[in-house]
Parts: C-alpha cells; structure tokens; sequence
C-alpha cells in the first residue's frame, strides 16, 4: 500500500499489490474456501493472553517543505491493552464520539477517516484510552 501512495511502483510491487487485492477479494467472496484456516467462534485467545497483551506501533516518515527542505521524522504509538480484542469497542466508541463533536462544526459528506477524525482521534484516545502517540525528529 505504500507504493502506490508514492505513485511510481515497480512491476513486482503493482503485481504482489494486485495479488494481495485479489486474495482479499476471494476471501469476501468465497468466505468457505478461507474459513478452514481461521478461528472459529469461541477460538480465541485466553483471558490471560487477552490482558497481558498491548500494541506498540513503530511509524517513519518525512516532512518536505514548500522550499524542498525534508525533516526526517519517527512515530510511536503505545496501547496499553489487547487492541485485537479488548479496546476495539472503546476505540469504535471513541471515533463515534469525535465524528459527534465534529458535526456541530458543519455539514460533513463522504470524507477518509483522516479527514473526518483527524488528530481529535488521536487526543481522544490517548486521554480515555491511556494510549500514547510520540512524534519526533528523527
């Protein structure tokens, strides 16, 4: 996903891209011929593996200025419970809460979750959520 948002991917990533894609869309079509190697339901991770669990997301990036100058950056973002089980409800709140804050403010339409959240998600989830998003130089 990376390379098409950087507009010129070599023929091996637009083919693993295309790949990936039509994997996807066999697996919405045919969800039977995929279900054999998923969970079935009450197939979960345990209680015990489910609090002991936490995600760290590790991000890089650039900032390049109208001048061409760029500033190379790092990111982290820190939850301190289970995010695959646990905190999805809270989280799911969480955006619902900040799409409500956000319609008092105008009228809305089809927008990206960037656009229609944008960084009041990520102030919200770190206050209600005990999450926290670190952004430096790198």
């Amino acid at each position: 996903a990376d390379v098409m948002l950087r507009g010129h991917p070599t023929w091996a990533q637009w083919a693993g891209a295309k790949a990936n894609e039509a994997l996807v869309g066999a697996a919405v079509m045919a969800p039977r011929v995929f279900a054999r190697f998923l969970p079935a339901p009450g197939e979960g991770p345990s209680r015990e593996d489910m609090d002991a669990g936490y995600l760290k997301l590790h991000g890089r990036g650039r900032m390049v200025e109208r001048d061409g100058k760029e500033t190379p950056l790092k990111s982290t973002y820190h939850f301190p419970l289970d995010t695959g089980y646990l905190m999805t409800a809270q989280m799911l709140v969480e955006a619902g809460m900040v799409l409500l804050e956000k319609a008092k403010a105008g009228p809305g339409g089809v927008l990206t979750p960037a656009a229609a959240l944008g960084s009041d998600i990520v102030a919200r989830l770190d206050k209600e959520l005990d999450a926290k998003f670190e952004l430096s130089e790198a």
